[in-house]
């Protein structure tokens, strides 16, 4: 099921979302998962990779080419479209592992019967200028079938036309459609071929239309097959009409099956080498596997011309720019599975620093200020004017464009970062340490020194936050820029060691200044935002604490219009301390290591509750951060959030009147990170790659193949234990740590084995063990649930209400406390002897639940574990302060496995009273020392401590802390 994503109706409300979630592509072009019969109303779309073009005064956006899949069908005289003709059932699928788009939609037609229709296809990851379908139909009854297919040349434009000159013909077989560009010229071709072994076919060749008519007997299937091609001018010096024609005739010749097997082949070494497993939560497998899906069919893996825009190959949307999104973001997934594409990423900031040099130049600076909206040159696509007021309709002024001066930083910190992965040091001697350099010295230009406090600043930014324009160091972007500074030096360092004739010319080029000397003057006087030493919080920007304090809630209280923009010059968030995404949370994630537990924690917790997430780059941050705090079940909302963004369709569609749809390319990397960085916990510095997992509760393990200097590692992690393999082609060695211990070097062909410390030891313990005793509820079985519902049947009858968040008092506790804390809940006061009928009351309709309990809610690794430690000569008590306790293992068919029962009925204090394990330990004939608990509640730990026995926690090791060892169930035993 997690290879495949899919829904069973046809909702016309979710054409444009499902255009989004069904999306193919291979980083040349991507094709919106819209259906065969649908147009450009329908946002029908093949979007190319690095083609721009400006309609008059228009946007600048990429350019859509002609749909050679359009594809309708008639029947006896009626269109079988959805849009026309609500079907009788319809499935639209998108199967992950191969990359193929799949519907099959069944329409009633006459006489009663029945048409279906079936439709596969899929943009090939081996021939990347090619798309492929095939086709089936399907009757019930004898009819007369139309087929129409061809080219649709009506191409979906949010500010085109973008194409002109569009002209139509027939060569050969092949259709043919071209066009050019309107502001560069640029001819674009596309050529279709179809394999129809049925019917009569008639070409209108003006319109690169055919039609097919045929006589369709009742039970058989007929079968066809099309094939595309799509070039422009940008792809070679042979004439795109040219290029297009040989390519479908080949596709055709080699045939359907033959190319759909060569594509599918591409696309297993891509899992290969991207696939993150995740035992234990189905959900989370599925949406990270499409968020890494997402990914795939973006990626630039042929060009370093071209990076990956905000909103993928999805659309125009967002005129199709590269933001600081693909270094922050993006980048990381490619460094860890694919560094030839994390290149190309970078290599394209290299090919277009001139764009970044204007840029600087146009606002007085020096140095390269690198486009906050990026296209094919480098110039920035962004306008001064990016939304406009929903209540007025006037274009409002935003600083993004001229204020977030970060970018430029971010590009710096992604050369580096990929260096660090790869030791390709041969990207500073290609032009990288160039735009190192250019940056650096846009940053000392900008920067403002300080005479009073002797410091450089950076004033008048707008920082991640962008609901706050134009303020003063602003935290993130001072921590940026000091990386620069830092990053300019050692490149410098190195370059003169590795490429002296490099060094020796940059060094040249840049001998007026301001250069390394300048450098390293401004960063030892450089002003970077550090912790309060009381509150441990990190003002984000300038004056910050100084605007109004208001929750959430209460700010969202205030809008009128739901698209209303809540940042810019008088946007309701911009006096208040309510941020739009991840800020000093995201600097303390990408500085982790300057920064204490203690400091993460207190940010996470002041800015959390204060930012309105309205960037889907936000949640996936906050997730990153609660992992590398040990709160992983904190940052598991936000990593599912993150994960599910594309798949739910949920994420803010308008900023003002603007329409921002499409994918998140971004998200989805933040949700590989969340995993692999976060969860997993794996952080490589270039020289050693620690691993430090904090599984949220329900993971079991995540087992991935990582990349790192060249050679190949498949991890498999879980919260005790890390196993690092190494590829036995692997031509180096990488130092790998575990669990914060001493570095091991794992050479080619070797595996290395990490153990938590604190694990290790209880392992040891376990192995000891001469006694076990277990409580019941939530470590063999969870009945707790049905101990919830009586005591809220009971709560009810009372009349007041009981929550959750009420029953969680009760855990571990008797039921004569437990209906002491219900009553003071409830404000209730009885007699002793009402109380007890009411305890009565309460255990009848426990009792009730749990007479339909069975060996299937046994908790998952329970029975093996006993049955393991009974193999081992361990005997096994239950210590458990249910009166039903024998009751509910004779359900569970696992009463002969247990050397004695205390519960309830044998004891008379609760716990954290250590009597019940006391006297379990005694049953055993067993000293305490020699017993080790298994518990889930914090008074049963107390308990089992106070008793003198070891403790192994069920569940959160934040709740369990003073247990021994926690882990999420017995079957991690």
């Amino acid at each position: 099921m997690s290879w495949t994503v899919s829904e069973h109706s046809f909702e016309p409300e979710r054409i444009t979302t499902n255009g989004n979630k069904y999306m193919t592509g291979n980083g040349y072009m991507g094709c919106r998962g819209t259906l065969e019969e649908f147009g450009k109303e329908q946002l029908a779309a093949v979007t190319l990779a690095g083609l721009y073009d400006k309609a008059g005064d228009k946007w600048r956006e990429p350019v859509n080419a002609p749909n050679a899949l359009f594809t309708v069908i008639n029947c006896d005289g009626q269109d079988l479209s959805v849009l026309a003709a609500e079907p009788a059932a319809h499935t639209q699928s998108l199967e992950l592992r191969q990359a193929v788009h799949r519907r099959e939609t069944v329409f009633g037609i006459r006489d009663g019967g029945q048409l279906t229709y079936t439709a596969e296809r899929f943009v090939s990851m081996d021939q990347l200028h090619v798309l492929a379908g095939r086709f089936t139909l399907h009757s019930t009854v004898d009819c007369r079938i139309v087929i129409r297919t061809g080219i649709d040349s009506e191409v979906w434009d949010i500010n085109g036309p973008h194409l002109s000159g569009q002209q139509s013909r027939m060569r050969e077989e092949v259709l043919l459609a071209t066009a050019v560009t309107g502001e560069l010229q640029l001819p674009v071709a596309v050529a279709e071929q179809a394999d129809f072994g049925f019917g009569r076919q008639e070409i209108d060749a003006e319109r690169a239309l055919r039609t097919v008519s045929f006589d369709a007997k009742a039970g058989e299937t007929y079968e066809w097959y099309k094939y595309a091609a799509v070039f422009t001018g940008l792809d070679s010096g042979e004439e795109p009409e040219e290029c297009a024609l040989r390519a479908v005739r080949a596709a055709a010749d080699a045939g359907y099956s033959e190319l759909l097997e060569a594509h599918s082949r591409i696309w297993e070494e891509r899992w290969l080498r991207s696939d993150v497993r995740i035992e234990g939560d189905d959900k989370a497998q599925s949406a990270l596997r499409y968020s890494i899906y997402q990914l795939l069919i973006i990626a630039p893996t042929e060009s370093e011309k071209v990076s990956i825009p905000a909103r993928g190959l999805s659309g125009q949307v967002y005129k199709g720019a590269v933001f600081w999104d693909t270094e922050m973001f993006m980048l990381p997934f490619f460094l860890h599975s694919d560094p030839a594409t994390a290149r190309n990423l970078m290599m394209y900031r290299i090919h277009t620093l001139d764009g970044a040099r204007r840029k600087a130049a146009e606002y007085g600076y020096l140095g390269a200020f690198y486009a906050w909206e990026s296209q094919d040159s480098g110039d920035d696509a962004c306008t001064l004017f990016n939304v406009n007021d929903v209540f007025t309709g006037r274009p409002m002024r935003t600083y993004f464009r001229d204020k977030q001066v970060h970018i430029s930083a971010d590009v710096v910190h992604g050369i580096w970062q990929y260096l660090q992965f790869t030791g390709d040091d041969a990207i500073l001697a290609e032009g990288g340490a160039e735009v190192i350099y250019e940056c650096a010295r846009f940053f000392y230009s900008y920067a403002y020194y300080n005479p009073v406090k002797q410091r450089y600043e950076i004033l008048d930014v707008t920082g991640p936050d962008e609901y706050h324009e134009r303020v003063n160091n602003n935290a993130f972007t001072n921590a940026l820029v000091h990386e620069t500074l830092e990053i300019a030096l050692k490149a410098a360092a190195l370059l003169e060691d590795k490429y002296p004739a490099v060094y020796a010319e940059l060094a040249s080029q840049f001998s007026g200044g301001p250069f390394l000397a300048e450098f390293k003057e401004m960063l030892e006087h450089f002003y970077v935002p550090q912790p309060d030493p009381d509150t441990l919080i990190i003002e984000q920007f300038d004056r910050y604490y100084q605007l109004e304090e208001v929750t959430l809630a209460e700010l969202k209280s205030r809008i009128i219009n739901k698209h209303e923009y809540l940042g810019g010059g008088s946007g309701l968030a911009t006096t208040t301390r309510i941020l739009k995404q991840a800020d000093v949370v995201l600097m303390l994630n990408l500085f982790k290591g300057k920064f204490s537990k203690e400091v993460k924690q207190a940010n996470w917790e002041f800015y959390e509750p204060r930012t309105e997430h309205g960037s889907s780059l936000s949640p996936c941050i906050y997730a990153l951060v609660a992992a590398d705090i040990g709160s992983p079940d904190w940052g598991y909302p936000y990593f599912m959030r993150t994960a599910t963004v594309d798949l739910t369709g949920e994420a803010k569609q308008y900023v003002g009147d603007l329409y921002i749809g499409g994918t998140h390319p971004a998200a989805n990397g933040g949700a590989w990170m969340a995993a692999v960085l976060g969860f997993a916990g794996l952080h490589f510095d270039g020289g050693i790659a620690a691993l430090n997992p904090a599984l949220p509760e329900s993971w079991q393990s995540v087992e991935l193949p990582v990349r790192l200097r060249g050679s190949s590692f498949r991890l498999q992690i879980s919260r005790g234990r890390v196993t690092v393999t190494a590829a036995e082609d692997n031509s180096g060695a990488v130092l790998f740590a575990g669990f914060g211990g001493e570095p091991e070097l794992c050479r080619p062909g070797a595996q290395l084995q990490f153990t938590a410390p604190a694990r290790e030891a209880a392992e040891q313990m376990l192995n000891n063990m001469k006694g076990a005793i277990f409580d019941l509820d939530g470590v063999i079985v969870d009945t707790a649930k049905y101990h919830y519902l009586a005591w809220r049947a009971l709560a009810a009858e009372l009349g007041f209400e009981f929550t959750e968040a009420h029953n969680e008092r009760l855990k571990g506790v008797s039921r004569m406390r437990s209906l002491d804390i219900l009553l003071e809940i409830g404000g209730r006061e009885f007699s002793d002897e009402e109380k007890h009928a009411m305890a009565e009351k309460k255990n009848r309709l426990y009792v009730e639940y749990i007479s339909r309990l069975d060996q299937s809610e046994l908790l998952p690794g329970v029975k093996d574990y006993l049955h393991r430690l009974r193999g081992r000569g361990v005997a096994i008590a239950l210590g458990s302060a249910s009166k039903n306790a024998e009751f509910i293992l004779d359900k569970l068919n696992i009463a002969g496995l247990f050397d004695a029962v205390i519960d309830g009925n044998k004891v008379s204090r609760a716990k954290p009273d250590p009597e019940v394990f006391l006297a379990a330990g005694a049953a055993l004939g067993l000293q305490p020392q020699d017993c080790i608990v298994f518990e889930d509640a914090e008074a049963g730990v107390a308990a089992g401590k106070a008793a003198g026995m070891p403790v192994v926690g069920i569940g959160k090791p934040e709740i369990l802390q003073e247990a021994d060892l926690v882990i999420a169930g017995l079957h991690e035993l």
